[in-house]
């Protein structure tokens, strides 16, 4: 019986971001397959938006410490891309990799920020202004940006 090669592997991951359909950074997610919306299970979540240092826009974090459902995308990948997943997350270093329950009980992985960084603003809940603000600068606006 043959083994299934780590290329063969796949993984179900939660983007909630920068990285969902028709935002900045949806590119990333070019050869993977959309499995469809969902929620997170646990309502123990904050949403965050970070001025990047970095970059002249702004982007959503994620961590445990809160009393929020996210919501998101969920994408099959396999093991390569998890791994420029992990390298465009800076994971280890600014995110962390963990697996999170979703409303339909699967587990999936999915992106945390390791700790709050300076300057990040909370976004409370969807239906908050800020978090509409904060989406138009998370979208897919790069050609602005090459002018």
């Amino acid at each position: 019986m043959a083994s299934k090669s780590s290329q063969d592997q796949t993984h179900k991951v939660f983007v909630y971001g920068t990285l969902k359909t028709n935002c900045r950074n949806s590119y990333m997610m070019d050869g993977a397959t959309y499995i469809g919306d969902a929620h997170t299970f646990d309502a123990k979540y904050t949403l965050f938006t970070v001025d990047g240092d970095a970059f002249d826009y702004s982007y959503p974090g994620i961590n445990e410490d809160g009393t929020y459902k996210i919501s998101g995308e969920v994408y099959n990948v396999d093991e390569d891309h998890l791994k420029r997943l992990d390298d465009f997350e800076d994971e280890g270093l600014e995110y962390t990799r963990c697996r999170i329950q979703l409303d339909n009980q699967d587990w999936v992985w999915g992106y945390i920020y390791k700790e709050l960084p300076k300057g990040s603003v909370k976004i409370h809940s969807h239906e908050n202004l800020a978090l509409s603000e904060n989406i138009a600068s998370w979208k897919n606006d790069r050609a602005s940006d090459e002018k």
